[in-house]
């Protein structure tokens, strides 16, 4: 059960509210934090943290009878706080105000963190080498060797050190890499950059105080180290990190970086509480990386923000165990420190379990992996839950599982997955298009995402679809999804698969959750991977354009070796045209919508576009038959055309859109959609036959009297209306649909010459940025469901595709840059990974491999071949982009969707040649009939036959506008 509670706990600054100036923090063995600071607190105070944010005071470095003393009266200043082999190496200043020339560098060691530590004396002082104000001392091993810098305000200075670390290294030159402005010194290595972060100002002035953090970099640890301008720090050039804001002034002397367990880089440095300025107190903000340089969000302290993610915080546990018969036991489970060096940790309950749970840890630049082993003690049935801590609040929150779920799927009514029936939703792996989870923190950018890793090869069935269930054999299969826990967002995922607080078994459907439980035979084990990574985003479409090359990467799907070649393909995709055709009535027609499985017997129903695509399949077998020589493809072609010129329009002359002409009825209520196919459809007719020497001059006639309703049916704001009335009235005036009336305007616009159309165009455009791209809200272009949706985001890359074709300059920069946008939510929707199969699902015993086929929507929780122009889209913008996922996205798509071709001795469970599935059910997801591995036992083959004809002949838009 899922349950959403009230209340989050973030951070405030300052996390430590007395004075701890100049900290240093090293992570020790026992994998807590351990903080040393100036001497505020006598004798150098030490506090401990396992996760940045909550400080414990645990004692002093020295004693009075230890500390220090090389600098009669001086102070413990600047500490530096190291790890070197067995022994942590505390490097300190001691000085005291006004000493620049008796000041000087020492160093202490000791077995243990917190102490005590034993004073090595004094490693070198300011009138001893020639150098003025030798405090603010940083270690840092470079290329196998020891290095330590130091300096303030007199230049900053560094030296190579003896094996040991605790002196000069004889002989050694002391070489300046920082000018007079700075002091407080700390190097960072990144990216085959150092990174000089310093600071400049006055540290000591309370309210007063000018401190600042500051930046430069350099390919050398020894420089020269410059700003963004290439200006030297020997000249006292640098980059703002973190200046004074209304809150807190003084803000400089940093720690170490720290990066956390999902990758995110963090920055501890002192400040002054302008409302309360006793001493400087200890403040931390998150460092985010762009373009090679550091930088702190807004260049000065934060109030609040999320915290860092710590797994030994954030992340926990359950394991269910179910005995056959019996309800599961749930255990939560903690963390302890593994004896097994390999494993980071072993989850343990408050009871001995039938399982050991071993964990591991490995952390990769902004990215993690958690390897969970489990080991069986006895014969038991398993499923293991964790839950991610994310630090992000749920109210500002907007999740990502990719092909089911964006944002808040706002649109998808409450019988469907929406927050209206939860704000907490875990499903199966498979039912998406990468097995992944993600969190977009609207309000800051961070984000998060839980993605599945290692091979995902094998399914088993069930005997009931809800509840506690027991599994009949392996699978791969586990779930992922995301929780409101007391108001802040975790992400939730485990093994194997369940779904809460509801799952979803077909259109419109909830049912009640689900919980598998595995099999492990005693002595066995099963080892689980999962990647976490965190990352910033200027954007929700900036965020899935990162998560969708991230995961591209991590799946890397490859193009499927397939049976037939596009040249096989088309010759079985025209016996379609050939044995649909129904020529009994007024209007001729391919019958393609509504179709029987079991028998693919044409009906009366005939659809100009969306599922039907009447006109655009007479295109198809026209241009074929020429091409091909075929009589019969050209006749059938002609008797559709010559019926619908003749009796396929209204009386306010917009295409009968769609009729059954074996009821008798018509739908009066008329489509932006399928009005826009048909025009899309016969302009490449016209096309075609114009550029063979033949015109039409009454299908010319009707198709300029369509665009020109267009041009009256179309908003001020550029959107059209979903349905409408031949009178012009609104039924719909949801603008979901518009992008697929940009197509016939563009193609308009360059066969007729009547720049109205492109300025129409245009004007979707427009619309399409400003509420649809920019607001990354792709809904309800499909016309059978209300609710985010593939064709809409691909609707959408296509149109700006088309005006990018017919714009130049920077126009058409513009247009590629949404057409981009665009592309990468329709992409989201296909899938990168193969789902496994179960023996004796159809679809998995056929061979089917799921990558490069796209779920539907929401509503509609199936695969399917709706890609048209799509192709050509991705292979332009690799162009354009130089990016090569593009291009082999496109080819991994291109090869994918032939799998399906049904031809004899390879049916795919369809009753006749070239009549392409639809409902392909990959999922526990059942459309009407058959569930998993499966189709539903109708289809609509004529959008299918003409969705891969258009994929199987590329360069139709670039063709048709360029000539």
């Amino acid at each position: 059960m899922l349950v959403a509670r009230e209340f989050v706990d973030i951070y405030r600054n300052p996390v430590v509210d007395y004075s701890l100036p100049d900290p240093s923090v090293v992570k020790a063995e026992d994998g807590y934090y351990y903080l040393f600071a100036t001497e505020d607190i006598r004798n150098m105070p030490i506090c401990r943290s396992s996760n940045l944010v909550d400080w414990k005071f645990v004692g002093t470095a020295f004693t009075d009878d230890t500390r220090p003393a090389f600098e009669p009266g001086g102070g413990l200043w600047a500490p530096d706080i190291n790890k070197i082999g067995d022994k942590y190496v505390l490097y300190y200043s001691m000085s005291r105000w006004g000493g620049e020339w008796t000041c000087g560098v020492g160093v202490a060691t000791s077995d243990s963190p917190a102490g005590p530590f034993q004073d090595k004396g004094m490693m070198f002082r300011s009138n001893e080498i020639g150098i003025q104000n030798c405090i603010d001392p940083f270690y840092i091993e470079d290329n196998g060797k020891k290095f330590l810098f130091w300096g303030s305000f007199r230049g900053i200075y560094g030296a190579e050190l003896s094996d040991d670390g605790l002196s000069l290294k004889q002989g050694t030159e002391f070489k300046k890499v920082a000018g007079s402005a700075y002091e407080g010194t700390y190097i960072y290595k990144r990216d085959g950059y150092y990174y000089l972060f310093a600071s400049t100002g006055t540290c000591c002035e309370g309210v007063k105080s000018t401190y600042q953090t500051v930046v430069g970099r350099s390919k050398s640890l020894w420089g020269p180290y410059v700003d963004k301008q290439g200006r030297r720090m020997l000249e006292n050039h640098h980059e703002l990190l973190i200046g004074r804001n209304d809150r807190f002034v003084g803000t400089g002397h940093n720690s170490e970086l720290v990066t956390d367990d999902v990758g995110q880089d963090w920055i501890l440095y002192h400040g002054v509480n302008v409302k309360n300025p006793g001493g400087r107190v200890l403040l931390l903000d998150r460092v985010d990386w762009k373009d090679g340089w550091p930088e702190v969000d807004k260049k000065s302290a934060s109030a609040e923000s999320e915290k860092p993610v710590f797994f030994s915080d954030a992340l926990s546990a359950v394991l269910s165990v179910k005995v056959p018969g019996n309800k599961a036991v749930h255990y939560p489970l903690h963390m302890e420190e593994a004896a097994d060096g390999y494993f980071n940790y072993e989850w343990k309950a408050d009871t001995s379990l039938p399982v050991l749970m071993f964990q591991k840890i490995d952390k990769h630049d902004d990215e993690a992996y958690l390897t969970l082993r489990l080991m069986a003690l006895e014969d038991v049935y398993f499923n293991f839950n964790y839950r991610l801590l994310t630090g992000i609040l749920h109210a500002n929150s907007q999740f990502y599982m990719p092909g089911f779920w964006y944002r808040r799927n706002q649109r998808s009514p409450k019988s469907a997955p929406s927050f209206q029936t939860s704000d907490s939703w875990v499903v199966r792996e498979d039912r998406l298009s990468a097995p992944l989870t993600g969190v977009f923190d609207s309000k800051t950018g961070a984000s998060l995402v839980v993605s599945r890793t290692g091979e995902l090869s094998v399914d088993a069935l069930t005997t009931h679809k809800e509840g506690e269930v027991i599994l009949s054999g392996e699978t791969s299969l586990g779930f992922i999804g995301f929780e409101n826990l007391d108001g802040q967002s975790a992400l939730a995922f485990g093994y194997p698969y369940k779904e809460a607080p509801k799952s979803y078994l077909r259109k419109l459907t909830l049912a009640p959750e689900i919980e598998a439980y595995r099999f492990l035979e005693k002595g066995k084990t099963l080892s689980l991977t999962w990647k976490v990574k965190s990352g910033k985003a200027l954007d929700f479409s900036d965020f899935i354009c990162q998560t969708w090359e991230d995961s591209y990467d991590t799946y890397r799907p490859m193009p499927v070796d397939t049976l037939c070649s596009v040249e096989e393909v088309k010759n079985v995709l025209s016996r379609y045209f050939v044995t649909s055709l129904v020529d009994k009535y007024p209007l001729v027609y391919n019958s393609g919508a509504h179709i029987r499985v079991d028998d693919c017997r044409p009906n009366g129903i005939a659809e100009v576009g969306f599922i039907g695509r009447t006109l655009l399949n007479a295109f198809n077998a026209w241009e074929y038959g020429w091409q091909m020589n075929r009589h019969e493809l050209i006749n059938n072609s002609a008797r559709i055309f010559g019926s619908y010129l003749k009796n396929g329009f209204t009386s306010a002359g917009f295409f009968r859109e769609y009729v059954d002409l074996e009821e008798g009825t018509e739908k009066k209520e008329l489509s932006i959609r399928r009005q826009s196919e048909g025009v899309y459809a016969m302009l490449h007719y016209l096309s075609f036959e114009k550029q063979h020497g033949r015109r039409h001059a009454e299908w010319e006639d009707k198709i300029r009297h369509l665009l020109d309703a267009f041009l009256h049916l179309q908003k001020e704001d550029g959107s059209f209306p979903r349905k409408f009335y031949e009178d012009f009235s609104v039924v719909d005036a949801s603008g979901g649909s518009t992008p697929s009336a940009t197509l016939p305007l563009v193609m308009g616009y360059k066969y007729f010459k009547d720049k109205r159309y492109l300025a129409a165009a245009k004007r979707t455009a427009d619309y399409l940025e400003h509420e649809i791209i920019a607001k990354s809200d792709y809904f309800s272009s499909t016309l059978d469901a209300n609710c985010e949706d593939k064709e809409a985001s691909l609707y959408a890359a296509t149109a700006t595709y088309y005006l990018a074709l017919v714009t130049s300059g920077n126009e058409r920069l513009h247009y590629a840059k949404l057409c981009r946008t665009a592309a990468y939510f329709a992409l989201s929707w296909y899938y990168l990974w193969d789902v496994p199969f179960a023996k004796g699902q159809m679809l998995g015993d056929i061979g089917l491999k799921t990558r490069g086929w796209g779920n539907v929507s929401v509503e509609n929780n199936h695969i399917d071949v709706f890609v048209f122009e799509f192709a050509d889209v991705l292979r332009w913008l690799s162009e354009q982009y130089s990016d090569s996922r593009f291009a082999e996205m496109a080819d991994v798509i291109f090869t994918s969707m032939r799998q399906l071709l049904p031809f004899e001795g390879h049916l795919c469970g369809v009753a006749r040649p070239g009549y392409y599935p639809e409902v392909v059910q990959h999922t526990s997801w059942d459309y009407g009939h058959n569930g998993k591995g499966f189709y539903n036992d109708i289809f609509a083959p004529g959008w299918t036959v003409a969705s891969l004809w258009e994929l199987y002949t590329p360069g139709r838009a670039e063709k048709f506008l360029k000539q």
